[in-house]
């Protein structure tokens, strides 16, 4: 039994990981169940910085500033935290095709990774991260590409009562 806060050190010596959040396991599985499938915000945020949004169901899906994500078994009206990892966006290539696009404000480049920081059409701001190299300069507007199994839709869930 090993425990720890630091991800990287869970994933690298466990075959199971039970994620707790104040004080209850909240999830357990192996680190791939956990990765791919996260039972919470929580959860899904515990392997690295994630960008959250928040969303209404409309139509069976979510509009989000990163695209729309379908909400399948969610009610319409439903209220909803989105989760999106940095692994779910990549700059395309090209982009002629009026898409999703952002304006890329940093870059740090890791040789096999370029971290990218980028500013979306409605202001708000995401974190990218993207194998191999990404051809554009500072200040340029990007094409983007969404990978929706990255992308979490949690239903928001009521604030626990009180306790007198």
């Amino acid at each position: 039994l090993l425990v720890t806060h630091d991800a990287e050190e869970a994933i690298g010596v466990g075959d199971r990981i039970h994620a707790m959040q104040d004080g209850q396991v909240v999830q357990s599985g192996t680190p791939a169940e956990l990765y791919r499938a996260p039972a919470n915000p929580f959860v899904a945020g515990y392997f690295g910085p994630v960008s959250r949004y928040r969303g209404k169901v409309a139509h069976g899906a979510v509009a989000t500033p990163v695209g729309t994500a379908p909400a399948p078994g969610l009610a319409e009206g439903t209220s909803v935290e989105i989760v999106v990892r940095p692994e779910a966006l990549t700059v395309r290539a090209g982009g002629a095709d009026g898409g999703l696009r952002a304006r890329l404000l940093t870059r740090r480049d890791l040789g096999p990774v370029q971290l990218l920081g980028l500013r979306l059409a409605d202001g708000s701001s995401i974190r990218i991260r993207q194998a191999g190299p990404v051809a554009a300069e500072i200040g340029q507007e990007v094409p983007l590409a969404l990978d929706l199994r990255q992308l979490y839709l949690f239903p928001d869930q009521p604030e626990p009562a009180a306790v007198a």
